[in-house]
């Protein structure tokens, strides 16, 4: 836009302002500022003075281009739309298949497989006998997983040459188990689709080689050509209290850790790149969230061409998994949570997500229901089919408050990544401890703000309800616990004991102990085992033994604590 022009939009907009002043004195605004839900202060109106500098072909461009601003894509979401996953998993590996299948069945194109070895309890597997998972593992719901006969199980029926499966864990025994048990059913570990979530913890121990979190990410690079080698979680953390700003900070950050990381055993960085995830969290502010997508895939796309040195243009781009907010979903009035869970998934949509999971209105509750989580991708499917929404590519791009959030979001991003930087990283201790305290900060000032109302939050702190008229307006069914769950899954694993070659365990165990103490990849041994009914215990065992306490069960690095234990 020619500079007169910009001049002649900014002499209009001082007689708009005037205009409105003279308003304001008969009929004030409701708040003397508004803010974005990451505190950003934001204008009444939008104009192209407030994009003065923004070249569209260097900030913004085309879809599919460089620097990706509007998308991976050059049609958007008329080719193919973004994959619909809802996370599922609770109490049994037959439950749970069963659940898979029917959601299959209703139009889900992706499973979030919510089953483990660690029960939601340890970092690191423990069988379920073990003591110390007592209260933690099935009894609360949790899938839990022990040998490769439960995985099986929980995917007995279902093609993974054609789903894509999302393992939300980080731990090596759950991925090796996974390819384990794929393979005896007959599938090639080379046609398997999906990724395995990983935190920050292939950044935090001080050695590279032999380190199990780098394993994978260099297992499956070399052997996976259509599994994501390295995903990097801002989800779980953004639920811990995190604005968008610190989101994509935080992202950035272990991402260009992770790559660094990974590069060190001889990986290409173009090799690293293409196969990189991000799986992120997306809340109710409808235009923040968007603009957040589009400044997150704009930063990466430079840092891995300008910083990084990547030549192929898939290594450029940044694909984002997206799971709704946790904290956004309320006890009170669930009902309400259905609105929230639409809104929020809006947002990722019009941000120009690849995946979307749809938190359920009982997830403040308890275990999400079978009915909340057919509702939740039903929700999913209107918001494509119904809203129009996939028509366009990037149908917020040249909004003038859109563009100026994106630039402002990236902006303020770059402040707290430069400064991460300078304490060394988000993975050295000094950098964790500064961006905990700025999480804490955020997570207590955001309730504040709902305390003293002025956040609000419907049917919490406004148009509250009498308690038992809620009830029986807005109260569903809850699934309830079993508490049998527990002994049925040690049943099963002491089936397995009883039944295996446990002189060729003792063999793989051994096998095990070696190869950790050599520092070689430890995953083809790890499959190996597996396959041999070893159970994801028996793994740790032979780690610890190897390795150290560090690795062993229920011992977090300390900069994990720092970020993920709020």
């Amino acid at each position: 836009m020619e500079k007169q022009e910009i001049a002649d939009i900014k002499s209009a907009r001082k007689a708009y302002d005037e205009l409105v002043a003279n308003r304001l004195k008969k009929a004030p605004e409701g708040k003397s500022e508004y803010l974005t839900d990451s505190w950003i202060p934001v204008d009444r109106l939008y104009t192209p003075a407030d994009i003065e500098g923004t070249d569209y072909l260097k900030d913004i461009g085309f879809p599919g281009e460089y620097p990706f601003t509007r998308g991976l894509f050059p049609n958007g979401y008329r080719g193919r739309t973004w994959n619909k996953r809802q996370v599922a998993g609770y109490g049994t590996v037959e439950e749970t298949n069963r659940l898979w299948k029917y959601l299959i069945s209703q139009g889900q194109t992706a499973l979030t497989a919510v089953i483990s070895g660690t029960a939601g309890a340890t970092m690191v597997n423990a069988d379920t006998d073990d003591p110390m998972l007592l209260g933690y593992g099935p009894e609360r719901g949790y899938v839990k997983t022990d040998t490769v006969a439960d995985w099986e199980t929980a995917f007995d029926g279902i093609d993974l040459d054609k789903v894509n499966v999302h393992i939300p864990m980080d731990q090596f025994q759950s991925l090796a188990f996974f390819i384990a048990a794929a393979e005896n059913k007959g599938y090639s570990r080379k046609t398997l689709r999906g990724s395995i979530q990983g935190k920050i913890r292939m950044i935090l121990y001080p050695e590279n080689k032999g380190n199990p979190y780098i394993d994978m990410a260099e297992f499956t690079a070399r052997e996976m050509d259509n599994f994501n080698t390295f995903c990097v979680d801002t989800r779980n953390i953004r639920d811990g209290g995190l604005t968008a700003v610190q989101e994509i900070a935080f992202g950035i950050a272990v991402g260009m850790e992770g790559i660094t990381e990974i590069m060190k055993r001889g990986i290409d960085v173009d090799r690293i790149a293409p196969k990189a995830q991000f799986y992120v969290n997306s809340g109710p502010d409808i235009f923040e969230e968007a603009a957040k997508f589009r400044a997150m895939r704009r930063m990466w796309a430079r840092v891995m061409k300008e910083k990084f040195g990547a030549k192929d243009p898939l290594s450029w781009r940044m694909r984002a998994g997206v799971q709704t907010l946790g904290p956004a979903m309320q006890v009170q009035q669930p009902f309400n949570n259905i609105v929230r869970g639409a809104f929020c998934g809006l947002g990722a949509v019009l941000g120009g997500v690849q995946s979307l999971s749809i938190q359920t209105f009982d997830e403040a509750l308890a275990i999400p229901s079978e009915f909340a989580q057919v509702l939740a991708l039903r929700t999913a499917q209107i918001i494509e089919h119904e809203t129009g929404v996939t028509r366009v590519v990037d149908p917020l791009g040249g909004s003038y408050y859109v563009e100026w959030l994106t630039n402002k979001l990236e902006e303020e991003a770059q402040k707290i990544i430069d400064k991460l930087e300078e304490l060394g990283g988000v993975c050295k201790i000094n950098g964790a401890n500064w961006f905990y305290q700025q999480m804490m900060a955020s997570a207590v000032r955001y309730q504040r703000e709902m305390d003293n109302g002025e956040r609000v939050v419907v049917g919490v702190n406004k148009y509250q309800m009498d308690e038992n008229d809620a009830k029986a307006r807005f109260s569903p069914e809850v699934r309830k616990y079993d508490s049998t769950i527990r002994q049925r899954q040690i049943d099963r694993l002491n089936k397995v004991r009883r039944e295996r070659d446990n002189a060729k365990v003792e063999q793989h165990k051994k096998i095990l102990y070696e190869t950790f103490l050599s520092g070689e990849n430890m995953m083809p041994a790890v499959i190996d085992a597996a396959k041999a009914y070893v159970t994801s215990g028996e793994v740790t065992q032979m780690l610890v033994k190897a390795r150290g306490v560090q690795y062993g069960p229920g011992r977090p690095h300390d900069v994990e604590g720092a970020l993920f234990y709020y």
